[in-house]
């Protein structure tokens, strides 16, 4: 079972853009820890760097780009995303309190 997190300890996570792509990058990236390139075979933790200016991370072995919040609830959003990670945990942390809430 996983332990819930306090607020101080998910804002301490989460308390940059930069911190909440990176997370998403783990996510929506390949199980095996490699570049999304599928010819490159870099390794995702040693190669990849966050672009300046732009909510992107690229790989500097291939130079492909990968942006995180495309294709997901994130996309075209004008809030930053450190923001709606503390939105999405208020609302879940409020929901294991009061399960009887639907």
């Amino acid at each position: 079972m996983l332990r819930q997190i306090s607020i101080v300890e998910h804002r301490k996570k989460y308390n940059t853009v930069l911190s909440c792509l990176w997370h998403l990058l783990k996510i929506r990236s390949p199980k095996n820890g490699l570049c999304i390139n599928p010819w490159c075979k870099a390794s995702i933790a040693k190669y990849y760097a966050p672009v300046r200016g732009r909510q992107a991370i690229f790989c500097r072995r291939c130079l492909s780009h990968f942006y995180p919040m495309v294709d997901s609830i994130f996309s075209r959003g004008h809030i930053p995303l450190n923001l709606l990670f503390e939105i999405m945990y208020l609302m879940l942390a409020c929901k294991i309190q009061f399960p009887h809430v639907k």
